[in-house]
């Protein structure tokens, strides 16, 4: 436990409001499904303040005509159940676990090259509302992603919401492929084909930034692929040539036997409140939160996220 140093105490804040949240994160991180900020903190990564956001209203799907806004908080299970669209995307991601935990929010300014969403809500022009004490604002998903980990977000900035519209005359394909369930995807295909053919894609886990094309058929997109001017990821899982023929594969066969991914009901946890749908049994906790030992009762499967 201790090779990795003993590790430093932080300051955890939980917030009830958006005013509150803006105040705190003057000076604090953003604690939103934990998915990724906990195993940082595992790693000894230090932290000042955490502020935890989840008591926050921005869990909320809406539908207006052909447009969804899609509350920051989010978990990524119920976009699997309650946007079609997205189903394929957010299914995709992890295992029950994390979908059940993480957020689109936490999952966009997180910025991972693998990430799942980045290329379907680039290729479908999404947009983010981000918020800080100074105003609003509005990006383009395709503009908030800026390198591995990093994002266009400015000091103090939360994204609140994703807002992202059903394609016209139009069909979205979502690919991903990835070493175990759970593993991050070694490559990202949304393509978007419009009725006339023409086609759109963005890629993911590919290069250090998901990329967009645009082509009038398959082999103008491969060709851009083989032209495009920046190297490739390369890791244990794959290496850099090998990520783009895998990808140059995805765009050849996308619509050769495509299936479209139908949910199946996994367990949802109300985590605002702790209690889980369908929980048995529960177990006794203690633990000390700014030098305040806490004692509560939790659901057994919530002590894998701790």
């Amino acid at each position: 436990m201790f090779a990795l140093g003993v590790p430093r105490p932080f300051k955890y804040v939980r917030v009830k409001t958006l005013e509150e949240a803006l105040d705190a994160l003057e000076e604090g991180r953003p604690l939103a499904g934990g998915q990724s900020l906990l195993p940082m903190l595992r790693l000894r990564i230090p932290f000042e303040s955490l502020v935890d956001i989840n008591e926050l209203d921005l869990d909320f799907i809406r539908r207006e005509d052909n447009a969804y806004t899609i509350g920051a908080l989010t978990r990524h299970n119920e976009i699997a159940s309650n946007i079609p669209l997205l189903r394929g995307v957010a299914i995709t991601i992890a295992d029950l676990q994390v979908r059940n935990r993480g957020t689109i929010g936490g999952s966009l300014a997180n910025a991972d090259p693998s990430a799942n969403y980045y290329p379907a809500l680039i290729v479908l022009g999404a947009e983010v509302k981000a918020v800080s004490k100074k105003g609003s604002r509005r990006i383009k998903v395709k503009e908030l992603y800026d390198n591995p980990y990093t994002t266009t977000l400015r000091e103090g900035e939360l994204i609140t919401e994703v807002s992202v519209k059903e394609p016209r005359d139009a069909k979205l394909y979502f690919k991903v492929i990835k070493k175990g369930g759970s593993a991050y995807p070694i490559a990202v295909l949304a393509l978007l084909k419009e009725s006339n053919g023409k086609l759109h894609a963005s890629i993911g886990g590919v290069f250090p930034k998901p990329i967009l094309l645009e082509g009038e058929n398959k082999e103008e997109l491969v060709k851009s692929i083989e032209g495009y001017n920046e190297k490739p990821l390369s890791d244990h899982h794959m290496t850099g040539e090998g990520r783009i023929k895998l990808v140059k594969d995805l765009i050849n066969t996308f619509d050769e036997d495509y299936r479209e991914i139908h949910l199946i009901e996994g367990r949802k946890i109300n985590w605002k409140t702790g209690i889980g749908v369908m929980a048995t049994g529960e177990i006794k906790i203690r633990v000390k939160v700014n030098g305040k030992l806490i004692e509560d009762t939790v659901e057994p499967l919530s002590l894998i996220h701790i």
